[in-house]
């Protein structure tokens, strides 16, 4: 008897956590994000099942590369699976990142300066020296101790935002008085203010070229840039679709029990589904 009713109990838990997360799927869905096709493997970053806990968080993610939440540096594939049989891969570099850049440039906790990507003429996890022409910017951006994570918005006219670990958003604006005079940050200014999104800013992405990529995210809570008008700008074409910046209330619903990461372009969720 004892038996036949732990089964029966494992049955409606297991029954539970499908209709909660196929819920989850739906309602992402119905914001507008699309299911990947493939669970994600990644026994260091992602959960083999609910509620376990993982090696790794994952801070910041990008195309195939991703950082831990302690710095350590992973490969990720959304497909194919690597020899490990997992899609991710830890990487074996000689830094960890404590800062970061246009999802493309690194700092380590050694102060040095790292590309995460292969560049013309050199590879990914190398280091960057001052040879680099855009070497000063990068020790101008990221060498503060405080500084989190850089964007660019318009290299031309010097305008960076840049998250620092008190919790605000701040707009540089770095210039040089003459071509031989070194640069340096002429104005900065809070863009984004923790005191409006009701605590500390942790992450944040400004893409100019795709409106849908800008947010900012908090420990509760993720806003980000949305169609206000989405009913209009989907059924006419001669509509044009008007962004917001607002809190995200799906995303915010499950940011804290469904949602493992939340970043440019990717979502994934403590069921190993993925979404972009």
């Amino acid at each position: 008897m004892k038996k036949s009713l732990l089964i029966i109990v494992l049955f409606i838990s297991i029954l539970f956590l499908t209709g909660c997360n196929g819920t989850v799927t739906r309602e992402l869905r119905e914001a507008g994000f699309n299911l990947g096709t493939d669970k994600i493997v990644c026994s260091d970053l992602v959960p083999e099942k609910e509620g376990q806990a993982t090696v790794n968080k994952i801070k910041y993610m990008m195309d195939t590369v991703a950082i831990a939440e302690n710095g350590e540096v992973y490969e990720m594939s959304l497909g194919q699976k690597y020899s490990n049989n997992e899609h991710c891969k830890k990487i074996d570099v000689p830094f960890k990142v404590s800062a970061l850049m246009d999802y493309s440039i690194a700092k380590g906790t050694d102060k040095k300066y790292y590309y995460l990507a292969n560049q013309a003429g050199v590879k990914a996890y190398s280091e960057i020296t001052v040879n680099d022409d855009s070497y000063r910017i990068y020790d101008l951006l990221l060498s503060g101790d405080d500084v989190l994570k850089v964007s660019t918005v318009d290299q031309s006219n010097g305008i960076y935002y840049v998250l620092l670990n008190d919790g605000n958003i701040y707009k540089y604006i770095v210039a040089r008085d003459n071509y031989d005079s070194p640069y340096t940050i002429k104005s900065k200014t809070i863009i984004y203010n923790s005191e409006n999104y009701g605590g500390k800013i942790i992450d944040f992405n400004y893409d100019v070229s795709n409106k849908g990529n800008i947010f900012v995210k908090t420990a509760d809570a993720i806003y980000r840039m949305q169609v206000a008008n989405k009913k209009q700008c989907d059924k006419y074409a001669d509509v044009e679709c008007k962004y917001k910046f607002m809190k995200d209330e799906i995303l915010t619903k499950y940011y804290k029990t469904k949602i493992l990461y939340y970043g440019p372009g990717i979502i994934i969720t403590t069921y190993g589904r993925t979404f972009n």
